[in-house]
């Protein structure tokens, strides 16, 4: 399975992503296809779930956190918004991003990265270019340059490739190294549902006068109950599986906000997955398995907890264009360097290998 690199989120104005929870909401997958092609030119970024409440007025929400943890409580994932619902500050797994509005401005901690980000009239990601450049020469460490291209395809509001091609080049200890990866992750959709994900990578990874590939392929298949998926939210249980296969762990936090598509129109009860994985170093591997499902919701559609196997996470609201970011639970979560992220997964593999070669 892929390791997983995490990277920053996205720079650019994001158009206006509306989730309704109402009947008549349209899931048509032959409205068309959708790729960097099409850019969206738009000032706002909204994402904001609309329900009709008992007494048949509407009510606008917004995603806050997914929270994990009984005991001691924590956001994986967490949003804050301006009065006028535009999104302010995104948290993914350790990683915070400051937002400046308008125009969607992020401010990181790292001042060599750079990202360019376009969308569809629909309002979904469609590309990201992400560099990140890194200089540890003058305590004898890393030089290098990380490149990501990222695309992302949909029929209609459902998203149904995301392909990715990765560069790493660089010098370390005075030795030359060249990481290249190619990821891709289809995802086929049945009434409203995704009923799978099938996914490939192939990476290559050369240091000095060694080389080492790896590649892999993987499935997951989806069970569905006949609850509804009420506002057709982009589930934890789908964005989590993403971070086997996407190097960018923030792909999940923007699909959990509505930003690359809807979700399925059922709440799944289970997943059946199957990794077949090689490398010229390890030889081969297989691993196969499966996770169940479960939810609760409230009256309006919207999701309360999601249970994943054993573990329960709760999902938590503002009104539109309310600040919750006080109310925002994070772990601590020690921060990664610059030279930190530029050390992948491949190579320091390869060093460790080396290394364990070396000392026998």
């Amino acid at each position: 399975m892929k390791t997983t690199k995490i990277i920053a989120l996205m720079a650019v104005a994001l158009p206006m992503a509306f989730i309704s929870c109402s009947d008549d909401d349209d899931d048509n997958n032959d409205a068309g296809s959708y790729n960097g092609d099409d850019k969206g030119e738009y000032n706002d970024a909204v994402n904001a779930i609309t329900v009709e409440e008992s007494d048949g007025s509407t009510a606008v929400y917004q995603l806050t956190s997914i929270m994990a943890g009984s005991y001691s409580p924590y956001s994986r994932y967490a949003y804050d918004y301006d009065e006028e619902g535009r999104c302010t500050y995104i948290y993914a797994w350790g990683d915070e991003y400051n937002i400046e509005q308008p125009g969607f401005k992020i401010s990181t901690d790292y001042e060599d990265e750079d990202l360019t980000v376009t969308f569809n009239n629909d309002g979904y990601i469609t590309n990201i270019v992400w560099s990140l450049s890194y200089d540890g020469s003058e305590g004898g460490g890393e030089v290098g340059t990380e490149t990501m291209t990222s695309a992302y395809y949909y029929s209609g509001n459902n998203l149904t490739e995301i392909s990715e091609t990765y560069t790493d080049k660089g010098k370390y200890e005075g030795e030359s190294y060249n990481d290249t990866e190619k990821a891709d992750i289809k995802f086929t959709w049945s009434n409203g549902n995704l009923t799978a994900m099938t996914c490939s990578y192939e990476g290559e990874d050369t240091e000095g006068a060694y080389a080492y590939q790896e590649w892999g392929t993987g499935t997951y298949t989806f069970e569905y109950s006949n609850e509804s998926n009420g506002c057709k939210q982009f589930l934890l249980a789908i964005g989590d599986l993403l971070g086997d296969w996407d190097s960018d762990i923030s792909t999940t936090a923007f699909c959990l906000a509505g930003f690359m598509g809807k979700g399925p129109a059922n709440l799944p009860t289970s997943c059946k997955y199957a990794f077949e994985d090689h490398d010229t170093d390890e030889g081969d591997d297989t691993d196969e398995g499966d996770y169940t499902y479960s939810y609760t919701s409230y009256s309006d559609g919207r999701i309360n907890t999601e249970t994943i196997n054993y573990a329960t996470y709760t999902y938590t609201y503002g009104s539109f264009g309310e600040s919750t970011r006080a109310a925002i639970a994070t772990p601590f979560v020690e921060k990664k360097t610059p030279a930190g992220r530029g050390a992948h997964s491949l190579h320091n593999q390869l060093r460790a290998r080396r290394a364990a070669a070396a000392e026998k």
